[in-house]
């Protein structure tokens, strides 16, 4: 959920049509990023899923430093970052273990999924307030 104090403190300096449009970016980009989170988990792409994911945590954090969706977004982008330095410094996966880790992330992106609809109905009723 997000602390709606902050957020109208932090855009208390944009018009309110910028704020929309800020908001608007986010809510066309949104089904698009969550698919390639998705297929990027699905095929088992460990440096597409760590850019993937740290693209969609610095665009999440426009609005929630302090929610779920931030949070769940921060751990996958870690964990997929940690995995690929590894790979890169010469970590061999077995087909178990790539199989175990992305049933991981598959899982962690589901409770993101969830957390990501509170975070759209939480700043569609913001933009509702904006457009007031």
């Amino acid at each position: 959920m997000i602390n709606r104090e902050k957020f109208r403190e932090q855009y208390s300096y944009f018009d309110k049509e910028v704020v929309v449009q800020i908001i608007g970016i986010l809510e066309d980009e949104y089904p698009t990023r969550i698919e390639t989170l998705s297929e990027t988990i699905r095929n088992k792409q460990i440096p597409e899923l760590r850019k993937a994911a740290h693209a969609f945590k610095g665009m999440i954090g426009n609005f929630d430093l302090e929610g779920d969706s931030y949070r769940l977004i921060k751990d996958i982008d870690f964990k997929a970052h940690q995995l690929d330095d590894e790979i890169e410094k010469g970590r061999i996966l077995s087909e178990n273990e790539k199989n175990q880790i992305f049933e991981a992330f598959s899982s962690m992106l589901a409770s993101f999924k969830i957390a990501m609809k509170q975070l759209m109905i939480d700043l569609n009723e913001i933009k509702s307030e904006y457009l007031d």
